[in-house]
């Protein structure tokens, strides 16, 4: 099924796994092979600041 969703494209954005993604750390160089530097960077999460809530009468006396 996940083989299935990934080649058609992904239903609900909710529910898309996060990929990796490459970002080259800038002016550093590996001494070893003398090639630009990377990290993996996530992608920031889809989430709410506040959950919305019903407003309740708080005096019920």
């Amino acid at each position: 099924m996940l083989r299935i969703e990934r080649r058609r494209g992904w239903k609900d954005e909710l529910y898309k796994p996060q990929f990796l993604m490459h970002e080259q750390i800038k002016y550093t160089l590996d001494p070893a092979t003398n090639t630009a530097r990377y990290k993996l960077v996530y992608k920031l999460g889809k989430v709410l600041d506040k959950i919305p809530l019903m407003a309740m009468i708080q005096d019920i006396l």
